[in-house]
């Protein structure tokens, strides 16, 4: 099976770009330690502005699918969903499971 690459860009709200660093290092780690089919998981900050892209490539569509399901990555989302400023931009080089950002 084909590698599974996915780009974010978050955009978020003034003041709480601290809280989003600490719920985002938080994930990274737990996706590093717990997550057998990651292969890059890294994220940056665009400097000037509150815009961060999260890039991550999995072995499979069927690894995505797990992290998109992890107790991890859920209470991540349950979090960090009241940070965003406006809707998540997502890229993705498959059709993106509707699990992985809700509404």
């Amino acid at each position: 099976m084909a590698p599974v690459h996915a780009v974010v860009f978050a955009s978020i709200k003034p003041g709480k770009t601290d809280e989003f660093v600490a719920l985002l290092d938080g994930i990274s780690e737990m996706v590093h330690v717990i997550e057998p089919g990651i292969c890059n998981y890294y994220n940056f900050k665009i400097p000037d502005v509150d815009i961060f892209v999260i890039m991550d490539s999995y072995e499979d569509e069927a690894a995505l699918l797990y992290h998109g399901e992890t107790p991890h990555y859920l209470q991540y989302l349950e979090k960090v969903m009241q940070l965003f400023a406006k809707p998540l931009s997502l890229k993705i080089n498959v059709k993106t499971p509707k699990s992985l950002i809700p509404n």
